[in-house]
């Protein structure tokens, strides 16, 4: 969505004339944010947390597909949220019902989770920090 909700509208100021200066600030230092480790648990689940929530309300976590996969395949593993049962991992958005939550892999390789047709954040009051596990169902 960055191409669409930044990308392009930029694309347009500088394509209309706009100097570069006239988007914002200079940027003189990039420096990435920290993104905690997930903690793999004595129970072998791995606990993660929310790290950014979008403009939708999705929330994407610190939990990269290479380390949850090491728990199973993504159809043994449950997603719990705050210590609740949430939802298992699924493929697209239309693997569920509308208003259904959801768990998924999104386009930065991260598990993402959402409410189908909703805004997740808003409906659990979901903040950044907020505890996420992953544990194979079948033990």
């Amino acid at each position: 969505f960055h191409g669409r909700d930044v990308f392009a509208p930029v694309a347009a100021h500088l394509a209309c004339g706009a100097k570069l200066e006239d988007l914002g600030p200079a940027v003189m230092k990039i420096v990435p944010a920290p993104i905690p480790e997930p903690a793999p648990q004595n129970d072998g689940s791995l606990l993660g947390e929310i790290i950014a929530i979008d403009n939708f309300g999705n929330c994407v976590t610190n939990l990269n597909l290479t380390d949850v996969l090491r728990l199973g395949s993504a159809d043994r593993l449950e997603v719990s949220l705050s210590g609740g049962p949430f939802s298992s991992i699924c493929m697209t958005y239309s693997d569920v019902a509308p208003g259904a939550n959801l768990a998924l892999f999104g386009s930065s390789g991260r598990l993402e989770l959402a409410i189908r047709d909703g805004n997740l954040c808003e409906k659990k009051s979901i903040n950044r920090g907020v505890s996420v596990r992953v544990k194979n169902t079948y033990g």
